[in-house]
């Protein structure tokens, strides 16, 4: 009994043995994981290797309490051999530097001066001591108060000095960058200037409102056989001298109706002369107006622009103030320390030479330098630095869109979804205009991301109003519009939809070159009413298209023709889709101006070009309503990197035939 007792309270060895193994294995289990997450983490790399590197060599290296290039004074009263040697020997020392010196007194000045922190004196009887086989003393004469004023007074100097030659160097760019030397003069000349440039404005629009006046006028029927007004007060003088000759005779047909009748020979010729001279004063009104008008447009442009100049005023008197504030701080610091300096050389001077032996000269006969497991250890740690340096560098400058996650921290537009980039595909067109990435029966990443965005185009129609019109555009060029809208098409008509590609990007007719060249397009059909929509309609092997056209002088004039809201008007009864190849907004008014026909503004972020600084741009032009119901499409995104696949839940090439096809 005692011994089965024993045995029960005793710990099993295979118990032990299993809780072990089974510790071992979580801990195991947890070192993989954690493992993994860094090695998917970048960020987690800068935490677990980095830093401690950077921590090892700023604490372990370069932050040293050992003493190191001390200025020292060495003065040979000796004169042999033995005196000489040891001079010698502190001149090689990585740990002094020798400052010459004459006698006592000129060492003495010195390191009142605070030149040197130390004076070595061998005295006349150095050598003969040592030679007789007796100790030699030497003289060592220390600055104890350098470390506490003296050096730090030195070192404040150069610092203060530094920082007042930059403010006075930020002083001085900013009254040349800001073109100003006194603020006061600046504003009261920047007042006057407003002040006239309203007055200008002022006198433009009175003259405007009586050119208006005039016009109006001439062109009222009622009026059609009275005078018209003179000296009014209107600036051109030709116009004044037509009236008074037109009321002239005017004068004398009145006279000669009252003479004789309407059918006079000489009654009809002044009747037609009148009339001439009507439609010449008509024309002669309406230059005037236009001329006006520039030049108040310009005025008033100049007023506003004196106007903020003034608004910015106060803000650049705040700043020069502030660096004026910096500099005169600097400056009674620097003067403060010069007088500390001149005080501190005083007191040494005047102290009294109170020096005694405190410690004998002792040292280990190993060597103090070079120190081999420090340099080792130096370029270990560099090794690891600097890599890490750049590798910081890199990750932090780069401020490029990679990913979907990139966008939708920083914009709220819809997102439709993502195209990937295929590099093989990319790599056999090289050189080439294909364009060609969508298959019917295409099991590849591209193929799908086409289908998904069809899918989610259908989410952003409107209720009641159909959803025909697509345009694309982007910030720069490069985006993948003429890319996207050629492939969206294609997947359009693979879903057996009528679909029509229309180039409005007639100034460089990017879509059209890929079709091949086409003398009718756009520009043709907006400038000349005789051409018809079928004249500019191309017939492709899967859907139609209709170029750019002649490359016209005057594009934006042509965009804002109502024959383009014709077209668009025409083209709706014939096709289920009219997509639209715009061009970039912000560069040129085009799209702005042609974005009035959308029903859908696709909106083309390409990956790895656009900065996320332009992110808050697209974020205001969606709530500005700039772009009609407006929609982000990102273009060109890595397969293989992690955010890819975010969007459609599983990612590809896991199990639904979007990867590597099997051999």
């Amino acid at each position: 009994m005692s011994s089965d007792r024993a045995r029960a309270h005793s710990p099993h060895p295979v118990t032990s043995l299993t809780v072990s193994c089974a510790w071992g294995g979580r801990l195991l289990a947890l070192i993989g994981k954690e493992g993994r997450q860094i090695l998917r983490d970048p960020s987690s790399w800068l935490v677990a290797f980095v830093l401690p590197c950077l921590f090892l060599l700023f604490f372990g290296y370069a932050i040293s309490l050992d003493a190191d290039n001390l200025r020292l004074a060495v003065i040979d009263e000796s004169g042999g051999a033995k005196a000489h040697g040891l001079g010698l020997s502190f001149a090689h020392s990585p740990h002094f530097r020798l400052v010459p010196a004459a006698s006592r007194q000129e060492a003495a000045r010195m390191m009142g001066d605070s030149i040197v922190q130390g004076v070595l004196v061998l005295p006349s009887h150095f050598d003969a001591r040592l030679a007789a086989g007796r100790d030699a003393p030497a003289q060592l004469l220390v600055d104890g108060s350098e470390p506490n004023t003296a050096n730090f007074i030195n070192e404040r100097l150069i610092i203060i000095g530094e920082e007042l030659g930059d403010v006075e160097s930020d002083l001085e760019s900013f009254k040349r960058d800001n073109q100003v030397v006194d603020i006061s003069s600046s504003a009261s000349m920047y007042m006057s200037e407003t002040q006239k440039y309203g007055a200008d404005a002022m006198e433009l629009e009175t003259q405007l409102r009586l050119a208006e006046y005039i016009k109006d006028y001439l062109t009222d029927p009622r009026k059609e056989t009275d005078l018209i007004p003179a000296n009014t007060g209107i600036s051109d003088m030709n116009i004044e001298s037509q009236i008074t000759l037109y009321n002239t005779i005017k004068l004398k047909r009145d006279r000669l109706i009252d003479d004789s009748s309407d059918s006079n020979p000489v009654v009809e010729e002044l009747n037609n002369s009148l009339r001439a001279m009507k439609q010449s004063i008509i024309r002669a009104v309406d230059n005037m107006v236009v001329s006006i008008n520039v030049k108040r447009n310009d005025a008033q442009h100049r007023e506003r622009r004196a106007q903020s100049r003034v608004a910015s005023i106060p803000a650049k008197e705040r700043q020069m103030l502030s660096i004026e504030r910096q500099q005169k701080i600097k400056e009674s610091l620097y003067l403060f320390l010069l007088n500390r300096r001149e005080e501190n050389a005083l007191s040494q001077a005047m102290a009294d030479n109170n020096a005694r032996v405190i410690d004998g000269a002792e040292g280990s006969d190993a060597p103090i330098s070079p120190s081999r497991n420090r340099i080792l250890l130096l370029g270990v740690l560099v090794g690891i630095a600097l890599p890490g340096i750049a590798f910081l560098t890199v990750l932090f400058m780069d401020t490029r869109v990679r990913g979907r996650k990139d966008i939708e921290k920083a914009v709220s537009v819809p997102f439709l979804g993502e195209i990937p980039l295929d590099k093989e595909a990319a790599k056999r067109n090289k050189g080439k205009k294909e364009t060609l990435a969508v298959h019917e029966q295409g099991d590849d990443i591209v193929s799908e991301a086409f289908r998904i965005l069809r899918t989610n185009m259908t989410f952003m129609a409107k209720k009641g109003k159909a959803m025909q019109v697509i345009t694309f555009t982007s910030f720069n060029p490069g985006a993948g519009k003429t890319f996207i809208s050629h492939n969206l098409a294609l997947s359009l008509v693979y879903a057996r939809k009528r679909v029509i590609l229309v180039d409005l990007d007639i100034r460089k007719g990017t879509l059209s070159r890929h079709f091949g060249k086409h003398v009718n397009g756009v520009t043709n059909y907006l400038s000349d009413p005789t051409v018809r929509a079928d004249d500019i309609i191309r017939h492709m092997e899967h859907f139609d298209i209709i170029p750019s056209g002649t490359v016209a002088p005057n594009p934006a004039e042509l965009l804002m023709d109502d024959r383009l809201d014709e077209l668009m008007d025409e083209l709706r009864t014939r096709y289920d889709y009219i997509i639209a190849d715009n061009v970039p907004v912000g560069l040129v008014a085009d799209a702005a101006i042609a974005n009035r026909i959308a029903d859908l503004t696709i909106f083309v972020v390409r990956a790895g070009r656009l900065d996320r600084r332009q992110l808050p741009d697209i974020e205001q032009l969606y709530e500005n309503k700039q772009l009609k119901n407006m929609a982000l499409v990102l273009n060109g995104v890595d397969p293989h990197r992690r955010c890819y696949g975010y969007g459609y839940g599983y990612g590809y090439g896991n199990g639904y035939g979007y990867g590597k096809k099997k051999k």
